[in-house]
């Protein structure tokens, strides 16, 4: 159970990581 949770947590963690680059991304793109 502590596997899932972490790899879970890892899963979320990157996401919001992509999320973040995307986010940047499109900023420096729109200037």
């Amino acid at each position: 159970m502590s596997k899932l949770t972490r790899a879970f947590r890892e899963s979320n963690r990157n996401f919001a990581v992509q999320k973040k680059k995307k986010l940047a991304l499109l900023r420096a793109l729109s200037h």
